[in-house]
């Protein structure tokens, strides 16, 4: 089964639609933390990149816990990250971020195209897993 299929069409479509989402992770505390982010996708997958690189705080907390919730309008949609190591993918997502940020965040855009935060790009899967924490 393909992502679009298991996310909907309807909430692809939803994301793509969105400037910024919330993504709520878990700290390995237990307690749970939300961090308002871009998110993209091209209508199959959907992918994510920390403007912090590998260094910010829910990158790492998805690096230990990979399950989170997604926060679209009133909705929660649990998901489970994973990183995006294939070229293909990191290219794709660069031309993503330009084409849904590039002419009105000019600045910020850039500095998610830089080399050290490619490597901080995630590809994230619904599960049905609950994640974050009490939301």
């Amino acid at each position: 089964m393909n992502a679009a299929a298991r996310f909907g069409s309807d909430l692809l479509a939803r994301i793509d639609a969105a400037r910024e989402v919330e993504i709520e992770t878990t700290r390995r505390s237990g307690a749970s933390r939300r961090t308002v982010i871009w998110v993209m996708t091209d209508g199959a997958e959907v992918y994510v990149r920390s403007v912090g690189g590998v260094e910010g705080r829910w990158y790492r907390d998805l690096m230990d816990r990979p399950i989170a919730l997604l926060h679209l309008d009133d909705e929660r949609v649990a998901v489970e990250a994973g990183i995006a190591h294939d070229v293909a993918q990191l290219d794709l997502v660069d031309e993503l971020l330009r084409s849904k940020y590039g002419r009105t965040s000019r600045a910020s855009t850039a500095s998610m195209l830089r080399g050290e935060i490619r490597g901080a790009t995630l590809r994230l899967v619904p599960t049905d897993q609950p994640g974050g924490g009490d939301g």
